[in-house]
Parts: structure tokens; sequence; C-alpha cells
């Protein structure tokens, strides 16, 4: 599937579970709903990371595509190791020790899933988008930094959860191709689909990936509204961003 719509059906599917997860005792703030669509969309583009021309690859320059190769080379190639359940587990596992460690180094991937999610709204291929993305990524990674070094409350157990939703969601929707899943690697190489989608077809471009998008905007507004004072949450949101810009210039 293409890029945007593994990023749009794994903040889709993260969004819809933020009640569940506040019922489980993952308490968010103003700033659960940007921290779970920038981390369910990195999470969701994390399985392609084995690969140096996919989406994700290309979303930081050379830097990003040198870590790809490595991965795919680890990962067996393309959507071998980390299209599988121990994949899942992998990565997941690593935002969580670095939600866990906390400041600089959460703020530092939580910008970069950043990063890697808003690439795949396919605003990075041309020279334009190009300074687009990068000055949007770098804005946006300073302002998780200043965040999570900051004395601020920030749902980082949010980040872990939601990371993990977009990755399986990412699995999902490429079990719905032709090519399949290996779930069970390293112990099987059975690959497993229920469907037999080709990417980027005119199914995936003009039904599904319009359809996710609408279900993110009406989940992100219920969310919103659903809060007991939509005006303390604004005013939350807007006093925290300013007191982590007061920490970043300090």
């Amino acid at each position: 599937m293409l890029g945007r719509t593994h990023a749009t059906s794994g903040v889709a599917l993260a969004l819809a579970a933020v009640p569940a997860l506040t019922g489980l005792g993952v308490l968010g703030n103003a700033w659960s709903i940007p921290l779970v669509a920038a981390a369910a969309a990195g999470g969701a583009m994390m399985p392609d990371f084995d690969h140096p021309s996919a989406t994700i690859a290309r979303s930081l320059g050379p830097i990003s595509k040198g870590l790809a190769s490595l991965v795919g080379h680890i990962s067996g190639g393309h959507r071998q190791g980390t299209h599988s359940i121990l994949g899942a587990v992998v990565f997941t596992a690593i935002t969580g020790l670095l939600m866990w460690v906390g400041g600089l180094v959460a703020g530092l991937w939580c910008g970069f899933l950043f990063a890697v999610g808003f690439a795949a709204l396919q605003l990075r291929f041309s020279k334009t988008s190009m300074v687009l993305h990068t000055l949007v990524s770098l804005a946006v990674g300073v302002v998780l930094v200043a965040i999570t070094t900051s004395d601020l409350y920030v749902p980082l157990g949010l980040v872990t959860w939601s990371f993990g939703i977009g990755y399986v969601a990412h699995l999902l929707g490429d079990t719905l191709t032709r090519e399949g899943v290996p779930y069970l690697l390293p112990l099987s190489r059975i690959r497993f689909h229920v469907a037999d989608l080709t990417t980027g077809r005119f199914f995936e471009k003009h039904v599904l990936s319009p359809v996710l998008s609408l279900v993110v905007v009406g989940e992100m507004s219920w969310l919103f509204t659903r809060s007991a004072d939509p005006t303390a949450f604004l005013d939350s949101a807007l006093f925290a961003a300013r007191t982590a810009f007061t920490n970043l210039l300090a």
C-alpha cells in the first residue's frame, strides 16, 4: 500500500483506541491527540524501514536512507523481518525504552516519527515541498524536544501504544495485498493475505485513502469535543506551547 494509506490507517486505528487506553489508565492531556497522531503515523511507516527507496527511507535524506539499508540487511530484505510479529514487538519495545528514558531522547524520537509520518503525505518529493517538509519537520522536532525536556507532563505512555498500533495497522494493510505478510518469521516464511489489492490502484487512491482521511478528521473532532471543557483544553495546549518555547529560549 501507499505510504499515505499506511499513515492514515495507523492514525485512524490509534485515535479509535484512545478512549480504551484512557480506561486502562494510560493518561493523556492536551498533547494527547497530536502525539498519538504523530506516533501512529510514524509507527505505521516503520515496517517499510527495510528498503532504501521507501517513503520513510527518503524522509530525512541520506541519514534515513543509510539506516534503512542497515535495517533491511539485518531483517533479510523488504517485507521480511520488519513485517512480522517479532519486528512489531522489537520496534515497539525500542520506542517504549526511548519513552522511558524521556527528555531529549524521547523528544528526538517523537520528532523523527513526525517527520516520517509527514513524509507519507507525499509533500516531500519536489524542490518546493522538500524545503517545506524539512522546515516543518525541524520546527515540530524542536517543539517536541522542548516539551519533553520541560517540567510539563507529557503523555509519553501514549506514544508507545500509538506507535505499536500504527505498526500493526501497516501489517494489517499489507495483509490485504497480493504479497501478503510473513507474520511468523523467523519461525515460518508462510505469507498471510486475505485479499489481492494492488498498491496505488484506483480503489486505494480514490476510495480507501479518502475514506481513511475523513475518518481521522472525524475522530480528531470527536476526541476534542468530548473534552469536558474545550476551552480549558485549548488553554492547556497554549500554555504548554508557551512554556516549551520559553524553556527552549532559556
